[in-house]
């Protein structure tokens, strides 16, 4: 999973959620290795808002994982909305 940091977002750490359990921080520009049994997961997450009043929530994305696959995701900002992705081989 990567933080891929794009000119509209602003630097906030991104917390990650899989099936809506908490699994960590994944800083801006930063990777995170998550390992998860095969089956069919929801990859979403939020980031705080200012002071800590709340926070805003990332639609989570589904990935199937089986065996010892591999799968990547990334976070970006791309028109002031912040989404996870995934991303096949080819994409790089």
């Amino acid at each position: 999973m990567s933080h891929i940091v794009t000119r509209t977002d602003d630097g906030s750490e991104v917390f990650v959620t899989v099936d809506g359990k908490e699994a960590g921080e994944l800083p801006s520009g930063e990777d995170k290795t998550i390992h998860l049994p095969p089956g069919e997961h929801q990859i979403g997450g939020y980031v705080p808002t200012l002071f800590g009043y709340g926070r805003v929530t990332i639609e989570p994305i589904t990935v199937t994982t089986t065996g010892n696959d591999v799968k990547n995701i990334a976070y970006t900002v791309a028109r002031e909305k912040p989404e996870f992705t995934e991303i096949t081989q080819t994409e790089g």
